[in-house]
């Protein structure tokens, strides 16, 4: 049952660690309760064994949502104060932006005529306002991710990680657990 934290966004922290810890305590109270009803002996039972893992397991899931929200951050950090310096080279490159994208178009050129390509006899037409040797400009590169869109990825990809790793762990002790303790049944 606390696995399905794994599968719960990262800022919902309230259901997460609900859901993580009434796990942990209904696995105690189910680990307690078998130990109630069994005699006591000296030694460590096969139940105790099977329970107290189960347990780590529960308590490792809430370990990895801490995991999950230190990776994550605090989203209500001081931000730093802009660069002033950064809205004058915004503004140059927006200017530039339209004035291709004007040049582009074909509204206009830019000494102030209308701009018509010339063909020299080829077959393919040139933009109106652009010399015919140019080669076209490239798109613009995608925006980078923040810092805060890259740690939320980070901790989804945790999440991930986790979705598939402790199931198959805990395959491999339920494995291991029922080939070491089948000769006892």
């Amino acid at each position: 049952m606390s696995w399905v934290s794994f599968w719960i966004k990262p800022e919902a922290a309230p259901a997460r660690v609900t859901l993580g810890v009434t796990s942990l305590l209904t696995l105690s109270t189910q680990h307690a309760k078998s130990q109630a009803s069994l005699p006591p002996v000296s030694y460590l039972k096969a139940v105790d064994a099977f329970m107290s893992a189960c347990t780590i397991f529960v308590f490792m899931a809430l370990m990895e949502y801490c995991l999950v929200n230190i990776v994550l951050g605090d989203s209500d950090a001081p931000k730093p104060p802009p660069d002033p310096n950064k809205k004058d080279k915004d503004k140059i490159f927006d200017l530039a932006a339209k004035e291709n994208a004007r040049l582009l178009s074909g509204h206009g050129h830019p000494h102030g005529g209308h701009g018509h390509g010339h063909s020299h006899g080829h077959s393919h037409s040139v933009p109106p306002g652009l010399p015919a040797g140019l080669p076209p400009v490239p798109p613009p590169p995608l925006p980078r991710p923040s810092p805060a869109q890259r740690a939320r990825m980070q901790a989804l990809n945790i999440d991930r990680f986790s979705r598939v790793f402790f199931p198959l762990l805990f395959f491999v002790l339920n494995c291991t657990y029922w080939i070491m303790f089948a000769r006892y049944l």
